[in-house]
């Protein structure tokens, strides 16, 4: 599979051209980054008022990019270095999104440009907006207007970093502008006709896109200005009424019919199946969900349909069901839909790497499914590079955490669940039964962790206090070993 990739060793150890053409735009509160891994950061809103051309070429940006040609890693892109770092052969996304068609055929031409020249993105994700009917467990104020109005009723959770705070002043601030006063939004109207022709493919996101006015004021320019060479793409919850759905679905395959666009994509989102989705995407009805996946899936002669999976601590007991659905309806449509699988890194207290070993062993049962239904073996298998994406995660899955560490992570997630339970009014032991052996587990060794504490502060205070100086040393290093 390596041998089908670019060399981009060649440029540089750590070059990856999605940072020169791949640009997420979050126009609601102004915020950028290269491909949907590294962390979001601010643009700044006085540069774009004199150049909109800077919602994607930010000085941040061109940083990074210098760190790549000197061959550096950008401490912003570790999902990667991970990846690569992991035992084997293992294919990051460096790689991948390098091999997309949309970044290819480009490669030679960015890697001669300095690292402070303007690069017109062949990739564009935009989103207008943080409307959303949806609060998944893994989401954020700036995505989800549901969630931005729960942090501000109830604050952010009782993490150990505070998850959900909304900064509200400065340079970083991620409050979202208001729809009908956005100077980001502005800006974005005004450079997209000098980008347009340029790109490859234009992904709205969200929030939900078909609960914005602005994504179908995009269909309407898209109309009037046709770009026989895009693939458009779409990220929808199909959590919304069936009709949005239908309009959408008339609306890009008639694009597709009068080559106005070269194709279309549907991207939806589910990590796991059963009660056990319905509680990591808070708001979804799975039932409706599969109801306007099957109107998407009508129209898969025309148009790619793709369930993206952000794999996480809760996806592992019931994932050998949603892979089972996915084979239906395969079969059922010939063809769709593909999975795209990642490791959800954020927030931590999430990531798969706090469950036990013996829960863990889900995921490896998941690849010898996918394995055993590859496209080599059945009709509308699964295809290689999405056997290898869950293998990968199998990979990271083996990773080890410190005794501290996990200690911490997993009592993130104890509070976490408890307090997403409180306000949600759900509950995980009812919804995700399979975790509750585990969290018994992690709230004892909590408990011996307090009052090992508890006990140690007590003996030293007591030794401390009553024993002659020559002897508090040794003190010390017997209650290291507590």
């Amino acid at each position: 599979m390596r041998s089908k990739m670019p060399d981009l060793n060649k440029i540089s150890p750590s070059f990856c051209a999605a940072k020169w053409l791949n640009v997420t735009i979050r126009l609601q509160n102004g915020h950028n980054h290269s491909c949907h891994h590294p962390v979001p950061h601010k643009i700044d809103l006085e540069e774009v008022k004199k150049n909109p051309g800077a919602l994607h070429d930010t000085q941040f940006k061109k940083e990074q990019r210098k760190l790549m040609l000197e061959g550096t890693r950008p401490p912003e892109c570790v999902y990667c270095w991970k990846v690569e770092d992991l035992p084997g052969d293992q294919i990051s996304d460096r790689f991948i999104k390098s091999n997309e068609f949309w970044a290819r055929p480009y490669i030679n031409e960015i890697a001669k440009k300095t690292w402070d020249q303007a690069s017109p993105p062949t990739y564009l994700e935009v989103s207008f907006s943080n409307l959303c009917n949806f609060k998944c467990a893994y989401c954020f104020p700036d995505s989800s207007s549901k969630w931005m109005s729960e942090i501000q009723e109830f604050g952010p959770y009782p993490t150990s970093d505070q998850y959900g705070t909304m900064k509200y002043e400065g340079k970083d601030s991620n409050i979202p502008l208001p729809d009908d006063n956005n100077p980001y939004v502005d800006a974005f109207w005004k450079w997209i006709p000098d980008v347009f022709t340029n790109l490859k493919v234009l992904r709205v996101t969200g929030g939900e896109p078909l609960l914005s006015k602005d994504c179908l004021k995009l269909i309407d320019f898209i109309k009037q200005n046709p770009n026989p060479d895009l693939n458009f793409s779409l990220n929808s919850n199909l959590g919304v009424p069936s009709h949005l759905v239908e309009k959408m679905m008339l609306n890009l395959t008639g694009l597709i019919s009068e080559k106005k666009i070269k194709n279309s994509q549907i991207f939806t989102s589910l990590d796991t199946w059963g009660s056990h989705a319905e509680y990591l995407r808070f708001g979804l009805d799975l039932d409706l969900w599969k109801k306007n996946l099957d109107i998407v899936l009508q129209h898969s002669a025309k148009l790619e349909v793709r369930i993206m999976v952000a794999f996480n601590a809760l996806s592992v007991f019931r994932f050998k069901e949603f892979l089972k659905f996915v084979m239906k309806k395969r079969k059922q449509y010939k063809t769709a839909p593909l999975v795209d699988i990642s490791i959800l890194q954020f927030p931590d207290f999430l990531n798969l790497l706090l469950l036990e070993e013996k829960d863990k062993e889900h995921i490896y049962e998941c690849v010898q499914y996918m394995e055993a239904h590859s496209d080599k073996n059945v009709p509308y298998g699964f295809k290689m590079m999405e056997i290898l994406k869950l293998k990968r995660i199998w990979e990271y899955s083996k990773i080890k955490k410190s005794d501290e560490e996990l200690l911490r992570l997993r009592k993130d997630f104890m509070k976490y669940v408890t307090e997403y339970d409180r306000r949600k009014k759900v509950d995980i032991f009812e919804m995700i039964p399979e975790i509750y052996p585990a969290m018994k587990k992690w709230q004892q060794e909590q408990n011996l962790a307090l009052k090992t504490m508890d006990f140690k502060k007590n003996i030293d205070w007591q030794l401390r206090h009553n024993l002659p100086v020559r002897f508090r040393n040794l003190t010390s290093k017997v209650l290291d070993t507590f």
